[in-house]
Order: C-alpha cells, then sequence, then structure tokens
C-alpha cells in the first residue's frame, strides 16, 4: 500500500513537470529528427558514391621506364639519302656548338651521327685517292705525249736521245705506279653514293 501510494505521488509530479501532451509531442519530435538524420546519412552515402564514379581513374603509371633504343649500325653498312640529310642538318646547327648537342637538339642519334660522319669521310677519302691517282696517271700520259711529240721534229742525234731517255724515264714512273685495290662493295656503294652530293657535304664538313 505505501509502495503503490509512493508511486502514483511520483506519477503525479511529472505529469505536472511534463504533461502527457507535451510529452507525447517530445517523443514525436525525437523520432523526426532519427528519421531525418537517417535519411541525411543515405543522401551523403549516395553523394559519395556518385562523385567517386564521376572523377576518371588515373591510370597507373608504370614503374619499368623504357630505355632509349641504342643504335645498332646498318648490316650492310651501307649509306641511305636519310643518313646524307641527317649529317648535313647537324653540321649545318652545329656551327657554335659540338655536334652531339647539334645532333640530340635535332632528335638524332649521336652515335648514328658519327658512324654516318666516319662513313662519308670514308667514302671521299676514297673518292679523292682516285682523283689523285687519275691526276696523276693523266700528268704522266700528257708529259709522255709531248715528248714524243718533239722528238718528231729533233734532228740533232744527241738531243733525240735525250729526249728517248726521258720518255723511256716517265714510262718506267708510270710503270711502277701503284694500281688501286678494289673498294670493297660497301664502300664502293658508299663513294657512289657520296659523290651525287660531294659538293653539299663538303661544304658541310668544312
Amino acid at each position: 500500500m505505501q509502495w503503490n501510494a509512493l508511486g502514483r505521488g511520483n506519477r503525479r509530479r511529472i505529469e505536472k513537470l511534463h504533461p502527457p501532451g507535451r510529452l507525447r509531442t517530445v517523443k514525436a519530435f525525437g523520432r523526426l529528427l532519427v528519421s531525418s538524420l537517417v535519411g541525411l546519412a543515405l543522401l551523403l552515402s549516395e553523394a559519395g558514391c556518385r562523385r567517386e564514379k564521376a572523377v576518371p581513374k588515373r591510370p597507373v603509371s608504370s614503374s619499368v621506364r623504357l630505355l632509349p633504343v641504342k643504335f645498332e649500325p646498318p648490316p650492310d653498312g651501307l649509306l641511305s639519302d636519310r643518313h646524307l640529310d641527317l649529317y648535313v642538318k647537324v653540321r649545318r646547327a652545329a656551327r657554335e656548338r659540338s655536334e652531339s648537342d647539334a645532333a640530340r637538339a635535332l632528335g638524332v642519334d649521336p652515335d648514328e651521327f658519327a658512324w654516318t660522319r666516319a662513313r662519308i669521310v670514308e667514302a671521299l677519302v676514297a673518292l679523292d685517292e682516285t682523283r689523285v691517282r687519275e691526276a696523276s696517271a693523266e700528268t704522266y700520259a700528257r708529259a709522255i705525249a709531248s715528248l714524243r711529240q718533239t722528238l718528231r721534229s729533233v734532228r740533232d742525234a744527241s738531243t733525240a736521245r735525250t729526249i728517248e731517255t726521258q720518255i723511256a724515264g716517265l714510262e718506267r714512273e708510270r710503270g711502277g705506279m701503284r694500281r688501286a685495290d678494289p673498294l670493297p662493295p660497301g664502300l664502293a656503294a658508299n663513294t657512289r653514293k657520296v659523290v651525287t652530293r660531294r659538293a653539299e657535304l663538303e661544304a658541310a664538313l668544312r
């Protein structure tokens, strides 16, 4: 009895402090607040998913770096028109800097340029040797022809013998000239390629 009376007294105090209508309002407001927070959390989660889908994924960069391809001379050792073109370009660009710097600036492999220059110089030297040899043979031929023509008009026997001795000496010298060995096929082909643009290449070489 005493406990029941005490319980009823407590309920009366609570009802005085929080009337039934106000208590229901507070409970309803609480449920509305919880519902709003849950809805907001769902919206934020959905927005985050959309944002992830909208941002394009960057491709994963490979950690392996591609090494530059090392220049390999052509197996036949032959010059091409492209080699002659790049040689002239690099030489013209190397007026105030090194050939290697000029080659890199033009996107040319310095090793390829060095190989091309060596083949061009080699061909020019072979052409010069051929030209000198041909010029020497022509000089001997003209000198011998001139002495023989002079000999025909000489009436003095002693003078004639002197001229004949000179002609014989020139003939021996011409015959003793070392004959040129045949050029290797690759070098012969490169000289034929270089001779068509010799003036341009020699101007770039200076």
